[in-house]
């Protein structure tokens, strides 16, 4: 179960079972933790006073604070604006954006998806990657059976049964 609301989780049926099968958890910075009511949930999934301040000091969209048998820590991801611009992306509107962006570029649509997120740079960076290592781009990507299956959009050079265009590429 992936949530953002203590209070479906709190309130689930499946609670228990939940927890118990997930000993991990990643919680999200949330301000609202110094109420009372919301800090009364956290301590209901067993968090301390010191753990409710520090999910409430975070910060949202940059930290995240770790929990598991082996430990706690907050953290921050470190990804640069390029990886941000996809995985940062992920509402509704952004969605559609990425859909349309798709349609009409195809397997340039990263690039496009880039320029669009104002990162011309690295949209250009990325074209460039594109033009001077396709092919051994593609063979990389396309010889690992876990990606076979997903292939990336770029793949294009490759057939549709995997044999690349020089017999190597799978």
């Amino acid at each position: 179960m992936a949530t953002q609301s203590l209070a479906d989780l709190a309130n689930s049926a499946y609670r228990d079972i939940i927890l118990e099968s997930c000993p991990t958890k990643l919680w999200l910075p949330n301000p609202m933790a110094h109420s009372s009511n919301t800090a009364e949930l956290y301590r209901r999934f067993g968090k301390s006073d010191r753990q409710i301040e520090i999910i409430a000091d975070a910060t949202p969209k940059q930290d995240y604070y770790y929990d598991s048998p082996m430990g706690q820590r907050l953290f921050q991801f470190g990804l640069g604006p390029a990886a941000l611009a996809f995985v940062g992306a992920g509402g509704i509107g952004d969605v559609a954006k990425a859909r349309r962006i798709i349609a009409e570029h195809g397997d340039r649509w990263p690039i496009e998806w880039l320029r669009s997120r104002g990162l011309p740079q690295w949209a250009d960076y990325l074209a460039n990657a594109y033009r001077d290592s396709k092919p051994a781009i593609n063979c990389m990507l396309a010889t690992d059976d876990a990606l076979s299956t997903a292939r990336p959009l770029w793949a294009a050079g490759n057939s549709a049964d995997g044999a690349g265009e020089n017999g190597i590429c799978r």
